[in-house]
């Protein structure tokens, strides 16, 4: 699938891959965390440091959670609270917002 994929098929739990988002020997794997209608929050882990990623269905960007906004892999709650925050407009958008680049569904072994 490519940029058409289907937004309402994204569930948590769901790997994507994103063509922008890589490292020397790929692709990085990024795992939905949690999803409102406009947003959707997921997580991946560089060198063992968890980050989180907002994807904006809206205006078609992806954006780092800012550092302040982040949380534990194991709490949903803060992803919840995040995602009301974000939808009532009181998370800035990012000075690195790109543009969002094709997502992928990563493949299933």
């Amino acid at each position: 699938m490519n940029e058409n994929l289907a937004t309402t098929t994204l569930n948590p739990g769901d790997e994507l891959l994103f063509q922008g988002l890589r490292l020397a020997r790929g692709p990085i794997r990024t795992q939905v965390r949690c999803r409102s209608e406009r947003f959707v929050i997921c997580d991946y882990r560089v060198g063992g440091v968890d980050r989180h990623l907002i994807v904006d269905l809206e205006t078609r960007t992806r954006q780092p959670v800012p550092a302040e906004r982040s949380g534990s892999q194991e709490s949903t709650i803060w992803c919840r609270d995040l995602l009301e925050d974000l939808e009532a407009g009181r998370v800035p958008v990012s000075e690195v917002a790109l543009p969002l680049d094709i997502v992928i569904p990563a493949p299933t072994a």
